[in-house]
């Protein structure tokens, strides 16, 4: 990704990967998984990537710019750097527990977050720093594995409970037992389907089961993952996310801050940013099918950014075909990749009115309706309901974004929402630290980044690629 023959190789790493991904997913969804299944989706998805490297390969790197002004180089950093790293690992492989607990926190050394901090300030030394980009990408991969090694090494079983639900499951399909309903084997025809109706059409039931198509992506991968290696799934489901997401993560995140900003330094940055929020600190040391989803989402959408930077032809296909194949990973980001795109055409038919009055009264309209794309959905399918008393959800919007709840009081119970930068811990499951003794700064520095994120917004350019952006994010923190 530094380079030509980087950028190339990891594509078509990235290509292997998603479509093996995909297929065996299809696999899950209409049939079973079986060693032939998973020796044929490895074949058929190298070969495709291999075509699609060759394909694709006039396309060409966005040109970067670096910033004039950043910090000399300090040999004594990349030791500190690896010095940290190895007492960090050492602390979480001590603090690892075999007890029933509500938080890793209560087992994890109290002398781990304090060191974190400081391995965090190098790496923002690192990113400020006339290191060459390999290194400091690297540094973030590292970086970005210890910060997800918390909940693997902090426990010898994986944490949460949906993971025990997709371990079952996956049980069943490594022994070679289908997950009904499916479209083929099980002596199905065309005879026999379980029949939904949807008005007044008879469809298969495999072919409206949300849940097998948003899921079917992790447990294919899981038990290929199981069956080639030889490892168990309880490990599988351990580990998967937590190194797919360390290294994944930094690289899609670095692709798409170069093609935005047209500067590799830039692009570091962004990478390095994909620390901060809780949710992606959480999410990138969890095995489920939501964070799966992540990766491949914003790998598609890394695809469909560079085509609108290059606008090559071929590029647009790529990125049109992956999305569709998306449908057979997690819902949320199959609906999230297709808003990216339909919001794109939008806005080059927007920008192209040359009434300015008319141009600026569809621009607004087109980007309140997309605020609504996620809640209006929820509400067809029945998984959220409408409010009724606005001015409290309202309120209790406002004091969640700002921190004010968290640093006023921690309460009795779970709140679900606002957990982006922070997370509402419960009063059964907080552990105080030294940098919630006293909560109130969370207040200023929210309000401190929720700014520097609107004024953001307001001054990037007027280009497509930033005007869907900013739908995007508007989309994803209204929904």
């Amino acid at each position: 990704l530094c380079d030509r023959q980087s950028f190339h190789t990891g594509a078509m790493i990235g290509i292997f990967g998603f479509l093996s991904s995909i297929f065996l997913s299809i696999a899950v969804v209409w049939y079973l998984i079986t060693p032939g299944i998973i020796v044929l989706s490895l074949i058929l998805s190298l070969t495709l990537a291999i075509c699609l490297r060759r394909w694709r390969k006039g396309v060409q790197n966005t040109p970067t710019q670096e910033p004039e002004w950043l910090l000399p180089k300090r040999l004594v950093l990349p030791g500190l750097f690896f010095i940290l790293s190895a007492i960090l690992i050492f602390l979480l492989f001590q603090s690892r527990s075999v007890l029933v607990l509500q938080t890793p926190w209560q087992t994890i050394h109290p002398f781990y977050l304090p060191i974190f901090f400081v391995f965090t300030v190098i790496l923002a030394m690192f990113l400020f720093s006339v290191y060459r980009t390999k290194i400091v990408l690297v540094a973030i991969i590292i970086f970005s594995f210890i910060q997800h090694l918390y909940l693997p090494l902090s426990h010898v079983l994986p944490w949460g409970g949906d993971v025990w639900r997709h371990l079952a499951v996956e049980n069943k399909l490594i022994s070679g037992e289908p997950e009904l309903p499916v479209l083929f084997g099980q002596g199905k025809t065309f005879r026999n389907y379980e029949i939904t109706k949807l008005g007044n059409y008879k469809i298969p039931d495999v072919l409206v089961v949300p849940h097998k198509y948003s899921y079917g992506q992790l447990w294919g991968t899981s038990v290929a993952i199981a069956k080639i290696f030889d490892v168990s799934l309880l490990t599988v489901n351990k580990w998967l996310v937590p190194i797919l997401w360390s290294v994944a993560m930094p690289i899609l995140l670095f692709r798409i801050g170069t093609l935005l900003f047209a500067s590799k330094r830039y692009g570091l940055w962004l990478a390095g940013l994909m620390a901060f929020p809780f949710s992606w600190q959480a999410l990138g040391s969890l095995t489920l099918p939501v964070s799966l989803g992540y990766i491949t989402f914003f790998f598609v959408l890394s695809l469909w950014l560079e085509y609108l930077f290059n606008k090559e032809k071929s590029q647009r296909n790529l990125a049109l075909l992956f999305a569709t194949f998306m449908v057979f990973g997690y819902s949320l980001h199959f609906i999230l990749i297709w808003s990216v795109i339909i919001i794109t055409y939008g806005v080059r038919f927007i920008l192209g009115i040359k009434h300015d009055l008319l141009r600026r009264s569809l621009a607004a309209v087109g980007f309140f309706a997309s605020l609504w794309i996620i809640p209006v959905l929820e509400l067809i399918t029945k998984i959220s309901y409408v409010p009724e008393n606005f001015t409290l959800n309202l309120k209790q919007m406002i004091g969640q974004f700002s921190g004010w709840y968290f640093a006023s009081a921690i309460r009795p119970h779970d709140i679900l929402s606002g957990n982006i930068f922070f997370n509402h811990t419960p009063i059964f499951a907080f552990v105080p630290s030294l940098f919630l003794v006293w909560r109130w700064w969370m207040i200023p520095m929210m309000l401190a980044l929720w700014g520097i994120a609107l004024l953001g917004i307001w001054k990037a350019p007027r280009t497509t690629p930033w005007l869907v952006l900013r739908c995007l994010g508007a989309q994803v923190v209204v929904g």
